[in-house]
């Protein structure tokens, strides 16, 4: 998936915490939330020192305005490795939360439909039961 393609994904499912994502939707959002977040902290900060305080606004608006879609296609993550939503209470941990997080969101999508949906890749489950019975 691509970089649009995971930005529309994840901008027209912002408050569906329901289905599964891939890592690339995952990681090119929050590679662009992480960078909008430091571009208008940028620009705010390069004019506050020009009497622009009002500029400084700008940071809480995007913070707040794409807060919703990054936990839902978080959830959506998790969900795709398998993991309850809820998993994502663990970010409250000091220290190890994210670090923990960061491991859910690395590891690859469960194969074949889950709980919480089709697989996004449609890969088929694979089946280890043995060939012949014994």
């Amino acid at each position: 998936m691509g970089f649009g393609a995971a930005l529309k994904s994840a901008l027209t499912q912002y408050v569906s915490f329901s289905g599964r994502a891939r890592r690339s939707e995952f990681w090119w959002f929050t590679l662009f939330y992480y960078g909008l977040l430091f571009g208008a902290a940028m620009f705010g900060r390069a004019l506050s020192g020009a009497g622009g305080s009002l500029v400084s606004i700008l940071f809480p608006i995007v913070l707040f305005s794409l807060f919703l879609p990054s936990v839902s296609v978080r959830v959506r993550r998790l969900h795709d490795a398998g993991y309850s939503g809820w998993c994502l209470m663990v970010a409250l941990l000091p220290v190890v939360g994210g670090l923990i997080l960061l491991v859910f969101s690395l590891q690859d999508g469960v194969p074949g439909p889950n709980q919480y949906g089709p697989d996004p890749k449609n890969r088929q489950a694979i089946d280890y039961r043995p060939l012949v019975d014994y």
